[in-house]
C-alpha cells in the first residue's frame, strides 16, 4: 500500500515537473474592446484593452491600439470581441450625442449598440402606453413609429398608449452609445441632436426599439 501511494506521489511530480518544462505555445497581443462598444464614436483608450491569444486563433487584419483611437466602429461590438482593421471607420464630423432621461426599470430593455427611434410625448400617453421618459409598450424588436403610420401623431389606434395629439418621431435609428443611471445616451445626427436636446427639456420623450 505504502508503495503505491509512493508510486503515485512520484508520477504526480513528474507530471508537474512535465508541465513545468513544457514549453508554451506561442502567442501575439490581439486588441479586444474592453467592454461593449456602440457603432460610429470616436474611441478612446479606456474603451480597448490588449490580450494574449494563441497565434491560430488571431484574427487576420489586427490592429494596434494607437491604430483605433480616435476611430470608430462600423457595428456595435461586444466586450472582449477582438477589433480588426474591417471594423474600423472615420467618426462622422455630422454626428453627435445626447443625453434623455429614461424610467431606470426600463434600462434591461437597453444595450449599448442598439437602435432606437426617439418620440416626442407631447401630450403624454394613456395608461397602456409609455411610462415617463420610458419605453414603447412593445418591447424589444418593436419597430419605431413611421410619420405615415397610425400613431405616429394623434390619439393613435387603441392599445398604443398615446393620448396626446403632439406625438411624433424626433429621431429615428438612433444609436445607444452609454446607459447612465437615469438617462441614455444617443448619436444621432447633429441637427437632430439639438432638436432632441430642447424638446427633452420642455417635455417628456419616448423611445421604441427597433428590431435592426
Amino acid at each position: 500500500m505504502n508503495l503505491a501511494r509512493k508510486l503515485f506521489a512520484l508520477a504526480l511530480a513528474l507530471l508537474g515537473l512535465g508541465a513545468l518544462l513544457w514549453p508554451a505555445p506561442p502567442t501575439t497581443a490581439v486588441l479586444v474592446a474592453a467592454r461593449d462598444l456602440p457603432p460610429g464614436v470616436a474611441l478612446a483608450p479606456g474603451d480597448v484593452r490588449v490580450v494574449e491569444a494563441p497565434l491560430g486563433l488571431a484574427p487576420d487584419g489586427a490592429v494596434a491600439a494607437d491604430v483605433v483611437v480616435g476611430r470608430a466602429l462600423v457595428s456595435a461590438a461586444r466586450a472582449g470581441e477582438p477589433l480588426t482593421d474591417a471594423r474600423l471607420t472615420g467618426v462622422d464630423p455630422d454626428a453627435a450625442t445626447v443625453a434623455v432621461r429614461f424610467d431606470p426599470v426600463t434600462a434591461g430593455l437597453l444595450r449599448t449598440g442598439g437602435r432606437v427611434d426617439v418620440v416626442g410625448v407631447g401630450g403624454g400617453f394613456g395608461a397602456g402606453g409609455f411610462g415617463a421618459g420610458g419605453l414603447g409598450a412593445g418591447g424589444p424588436g418593436s419597430a419605431g413609429l413611421d410619420a405615415n403610420e397610425p400613431g405616429a401623431s394623434g390619439s393613435g389606434p387603441p392599445g398604443t398608449g398615446w393620448a396626446g395629439p403632439e406625438a411624433r418621431v424626433l429621431a429615428r435609428d438612433a444609436v445607444v452609445v452609454a446607459l447612465r443611471e437615469e438617462a441614455v445616451v444617443l448619436l444621432m445626427p447633429r441637427d437632430l441632436a439639438a432638436v432632441v436636446a430642447a424638446e427633452a427639456l420642455g417635455q417628456e420623450v419616448g423611445l421604441t426599439l427597433r428590431s435592426n
